[in-house]
């Protein structure tokens, strides 16, 4: 909810699809108005509602994708509306995914060649043993 609050909506949608957070959580709002006969007003807003609010519908309808809430068929109409956009973000985590693995086989290297040289170090410092 923090981030489409702060209108991130490439972060949201990250946190949506990627990592499954929950997107039938609600949250209390309070509304501070001084100058009203009813100075604070409660809202109970859930996180499809305050996209909504805010104009973000591309995520609203990712939501609605990923929410138990909506029936199937609604789901699968939205997939096919949203194809493109799914796709793009399907290819963003794939591709996030090769960097990770190419830094870890990296990090491997280089820590076997840390192995390798301070094998030869040792083997280098050992003194030849005289019979």
């Amino acid at each position: 909810m923090a981030a489409i609050r702060a209108k991130r909506y490439k972060v949201a949608e990250y946190l949506i699809d990627q990592l499954g957070v929950n997107v039938n959580h609600t949250s209390d709002l309070f509304e501070f108005r001084i100058n009203s006969q009813i100075p604070i007003r409660e809202q109970i807003i859930s996180c499809r509602d305050l996209a909504y609010s805010r104009g973000m519908m591309d995520l609203v309808d990712l939501i609605d994708i990923t929410s138990d809430e909506v029936k199937p068929s609604v789901k699968r109409y939205l997939q096919r509306r949203l194809k493109v956009r799914l796709d793009q973000i399907h290819q963003a985590y794939l591709k996030r995914m090769k960097e990770r693995s190419h830094r870890l086989t990296i990090q491997v290297q280089e820590k076997d060649k840390q192995v390798i040289e301070e094998d030869d170090l040792e083997n280098d410092n050992e003194e030849p043993s005289s019979a």
